[in-house]
């Protein structure tokens, strides 16, 4: 069981790392932290989903509702933005591609996918692909995240060649804004160290209350396998003491000079006591 449990989160790491998003284009001195903001939003949540009534000119005509769905990243050439009307008619507006760009300032970033399905040759947009441009604004008044359409955009003839028609979208939330702090996450080793800490109290604490209580034991008794902990103190100690202050041992065997010294030092106490 432990073993599958591994191999799901290594697939899941690996399906992660596999994921394509929109390529950060900028300058690296004003990036404003974008590709952390735009991934503290698209980890929040990677898909969103709204309905949206598109409203007719004319009040004889009944309005179109459709289904709007957002995959900020995902595989090469899946739907980035996806329409579905009432008769569940499907269309695509922007892939998930290479050619995918996010842009951004301070408090706003903007995603852009292209290679959507291609609209009427014969009607507006003169059957370009579709293209969804998606604001994220920044959200700092604990409001909840909200993903809405604003406009779809339809220009012919000289227009389309200074503006494409496109879809535009927006999403308010609070990891889009400049001076969002992204959480820190513990690396294995915090984690190791946190565990192993919270086992030694649970060990120091319940140990203490076992014996102090249970077998009414006083003093340094009350820790548990006190004699055990003391030996390990002890050879540590002696390792320490071993390895840090480690000292040239003092020889018994005298050799011949320093025999001499010896004798020639007695000979000059002997001559300072003798009387002038």
């Amino acid at each position: 069981m432990y073993t599958f449990f591994v191999f799901l989160i290594i697939l899941m790491l690996i399906n992660e790392s596999k994921l394509i998003c929109p390529v950060w284009i900028g300058e690296a001195g004003h990036n404003y932290n974008i590709k952390e903001r735009f991934d503290a939003v698209r980890k929040d949540s990677n898909k969103l989903t709204v309905t949206h009534v598109h409203s007719r000119s004319k009040s004889s005509e009944k309005d179109d509702i459709y289904d709007y769905t957002l995959t900020f990243c995902g595989d090469e050439g899946t739907n980035a933005v996806l329409q579905e009307d009432a008769s569940k008619n499907k269309k695509s507006i922007g892939k998930i591609d290479n050619s995918s760009i996010l842009v951004g300032g301070e408090g706003i970033l903007l995603l852009m996918y292209h290679h959507g399905d291609p609209y009427h040759s014969n009607g507006h947009c003169n059957g370009i692909s579709r293209n969804a441009w998606v604001i994220l604004r920044c959200e700092d008044q604990g409001e909840k995240p909200v993903f809405k359409v604003v406009e779809e955009g339809r220009y012919k003839g000289v227009l389309l060649t200074e503006t494409p028609c496109y879809y535009l979208f927006e999403y308010n939330h609070p990891g889009a804004c400049s001076n969002f702090v992204k959480p820190i996450k513990l690396s294995p080793g915090a984690i190791f160290c946190i565990i192993f800490i919270g086992i030694a109290a649970a060990y120091l604490v319940f140990g203490i209350i076992y014996k102090r209580f249970v077998l009414g034991a006083k003093g340094f008794e009350q820790i548990p396998n006190f004699a055990f902990w003391r030996k390990i103190g002890n050879a540590s100690a002696d390792g320490c003491d071993f390895v840090c202050r480690r000292q040239e041992e003092v020889s018994a065997y005298k050799g011949m000079t320093n025999a001499l010294d010896i004798e020639s030092n007695d000979r000059e106490i002997d001559e300072g006591l003798l009387p002038m």
